[in-house]
């Protein structure tokens, strides 16, 4: 069986337990400037303090320590401490040059402590995630408010800094690549001259953050919530119904309008989107 094989098999018998968060975690050992640097990152230009990863190498007994202790509390799977580890990035640090040491270390040591537990209970395998975060660049937003149509970033740059942290990630040994916190700008879909079908589409909150839901259990989190939808039909145009999201059945919204419930589907031509109010 291999690894894919084997944590889906799991995954159908019970929830699989992801560890808690990094960063936090790092601020509780109070690390100094010395400790970010250590031996091998002395000559960095700048300040390294709060450059988290790079304490897979300059401090690899801390963190460590850290996968350690979720996996005694139960994690069965722990994720690589390598969030910002890709060249655009790194730039402010001053260390893109070390952007494959410290994904490829990253991932052998948080290898090195799942495979040490597997071994002390073969019956609860643990498993390694590749922690991928965003970049401080986005190619979906300007960074000038007054010139909308800048940009810092390409594509292909992102996209070119993420396989060579991907591929790094993989030398090291993980199971898993976890993308974590990504997202891009909202675009208003109900401003196109054509309306195209897709999941439907959450705007959350007022940060212009969309999250495209296509399940039941995708909606379980706004049960109950005040959401305004939006609707688009050639022959209707535009409306907007404010209510209680009900639930999710049939492929279709269930929203909940004065005691009444009234479902809004999507099909070729119609478009839904829902806002949740906060």
């Amino acid at each position: 069986m291999t690894t894919k094989e084997r944590i889906i098999s799991l995954m159908r018998q019970r929830v699989l337990i992801l560890d808690g968060a990094m960063g936090t975690m790092i601020q509780s050992y109070n690390l100094t400037e010395e400790d970010y640097r250590g031996e091998r990152f002395k000559d960095l230009p700048g300040l390294q303090k709060g450059n988290n990863d790079l304490l897979v190498i300059s401090r690899p007994d801390v963190i460590g320590d850290i996968h350690r202790r979720y996996l005694e509390a139960g994690a069965d799977i722990i994720e690589t401490n390598s969030f910002s580890s890709q060249r655009i990035s790194m730039e402010d640090y001053g260390a893109c040059d070390y952007c494959h040491e410290l994904n490829v270390s990253a991932a052998r040591l948080a290898r090195k402590y799942a495979d040490d537990f597997t071994a002390k209970n073969p019956e609860k395998p643990r498993f390694v995630a590749g922690s991928i975060g965003p970049t401080n660049k986005t190619c979906s937003l300007s960074p000038d408010v007054n010139n909308p149509a800048l940009r810092n970033i390409t594509f292909d740059e992102l996209a070119s800094a993420y396989k060579d942290q991907i591929k790094a990630l993989i030398e090291g040994g993980v199971d898993i690549l976890d993308c974590e916190n990504i997202s891009r700008a909202l675009s208003d879909l109900l401003d196109e001259a054509d309306p195209i079908e897709s999941s439907y589409v959450f705007e959350v909150g007022s940060a212009g953050l969309e999250r495209q839901l296509k399940r039941p259990g995708d909606f379980v989190q706004f049960m109950g919530s005040p959401v305004l939808v939006k609707t688009y039909q050639p022959k209707d145009g535009r409306k907007e119904f404010a209510g209680t999201l009900a639930g999710y059945e049939d492929g279709a919204v269930l929203l909940d309008m004065g005691g009444e419930t009234v479902r809004f589907e999507k099909n070729e031509t119609a478009l839904v989107r829902l806002r949740v109010e906060f």
